[in-house]
């Protein structure tokens, strides 16, 4: 009887120190997965705030930019329309020459 409990012992004292060593290297996997984690983590809040930080650089741009093509298309159509003008002063000074030139020409055969 005494050899039977003292097998069962060492044999209870075996499992323990099997459970005892898996336990520890648990621990250790767990804790190297943990700071693996926790780094990986940090990596990517840095990226989010990389991101974040040029999401609105980008967006500051692209504002910046689509007001500058308002000023443009504006700064366009007013030229457009001097354009315009300037074509129709042109036809009139043109026509109001040729008015002289008309009466200079009369002027001469009639003198």
């Amino acid at each position: 009887m005494k050899k039977e409990l003292e097998l069962k012992a060492s044999e209870w004292e075996r499992k323990y120190n099997e459970l005892k060593e898996e336990h520890e290297t648990y621990r250790k996997e767990r804790k190297e997965n943990d700071r693996i984690a926790s780094e990986q983590m940090e990596r990517l809040r840095d990226d989010v705030v990389r991101m974040r930080t040029d999401n609105a650089k980008l967006a500051s741009h692209a504002e910046f930019n689509n007001e500058q093509v308002k000023v443009y298309n504006t700064n366009l159509n007013h030229l457009k329309k001097n354009i315009g003008l300037l074509e129709e002063r042109n036809k009139s000074q043109a026509i109001t020459i040729m008015k002289h030139e008309h009466s200079m020409q009369a002027l001469k055969v009639n003198k």
